[in-house]
């Protein structure tokens, strides 16, 4: 909230900490992330995991650091975890973001096989 970030669904932020919220999120919905943007930066949205479908640690130690602000940065899950939990998820929405991530999968392999 300080650094403007707001959900782009109709719910308080501050609701995201109660796991019971969650757990109900996951149950009706079949969320799998809260989606947050800022009007400051609204290029960048970022979504934190309603629930990890995923080992956690293992995820960690190979995902991506970046930083939002000088003091302020975060890690980014690596793009086959992401079509898994995307897969489990199974919403039109989620299969058609499989088949962009699959292409930003494919053109990465591409530029690593070139250099």
């Amino acid at each position: 909230k300080q650094l403007g970030y707001l959900p782009l669904i109709p719910v308080d932020a501050n609701d995201f900490a109660n796991p019971a919220n969650r757990q109900m999120w996951i149950t009706t919905k079949n969320m799998q992330v809260l989606s947050l943007q800022s009007l400051q930066h609204p290029e960048t949205t970022i979504d934190i995991f309603v629930n990890e479908p995923f080992d956690f640690d293992l995820e960690y130690k190979t995902s991506t650091n970046a930083e939002l602000t000088n003091d302020i940065s975060f890690n980014i899950v690596n793009i086959p975890a992401l079509i898994k939990m995307k897969q489990l998820a199974g919403r039109a929405k989620d299969l058609d973001d499989i088949e962009h991530l699959k292409i930003i999968l494919e053109e990465g392999m591409k530029q690593n096989n070139d250099q």
